[in-house]
């Protein structure tokens, strides 16, 4: 059989610190420090995480805000009138602003939108027309309350002697639900 030695009181005091010590260093090395560096990464996770949480539910509201922004633009479409209806209501407002007579040409064109809609633009040619005239005609356009509007104006002087009248093309552009 195979005998120990037997350790004096001055060996056990140091040895026994010194084991104490040798398993604290290999604890922390070995659970305490790998431990730290986990939590470490799941605290930057988690801030990660609960950050791209703000970001969603941020998202969310603005998501919610442009559907029921699209819900009114749909509805506003499908109430829009037709393209002779359109056609109508221009030739009415250059009636009341004395612009019958000085149209030269307007001319419809369609394009389809999708299946649901269809954009309907209308180039109005003017000529010799007054300022007051042309700023009435689209405040009157403007006054509609519809989808309506003007995507192209162009206004050149005209060879008049007074050079106080203007030609102006414009194209006014709606949108409806297609035919």
């Amino acid at each position: 059989m195979v005998r120990t030695p037997r350790l004096t009181a001055r060996e056990k005091a140091f040895l026994i610190p010194g084991i104490v010590a040798l398993g604290l260093l290999l604890g922390n090395q070995f659970i305490a420090k790998p431990m730290r560096e986990r939590l470490s990464t799941v605290t930057r996770v988690v801030e990660s995480k609960d950050k791209t949480l703000r970001q969603l539910k941020e998202m969310g509201i603005e998501l919610k805000t442009l559907r029921s922004e699209v819900i009114r633009i749909h509805r506003e479409i499908e109430a829009q009138p037709d393209k002779g209806r359109v056609l109508a209501l221009l030739e009415r407002i250059q009636e009341e602003q004395g612009l019958s007579s000085h149209v030269i040409h307007m001319r419809p064109s369609g394009a389809a939108l999708g299946k649901r809609y269809e954009e309907t633009t209308i180039e109005i040619k003017l000529d010799a027309v007054t300022l007051e005239q042309l700023l009435g005609f689209l405040e009157k356009l403007a006054d509609l309350n519809l989808a309506i509007g003007v995507k192209w104006l162009e206004i050149k002087h005209t060879t008049d002697t007074s050079g106080s009248l203007l030609e102006a093309t414009l194209k006014v552009s709606t949108i409806s639900p297609a035919t």
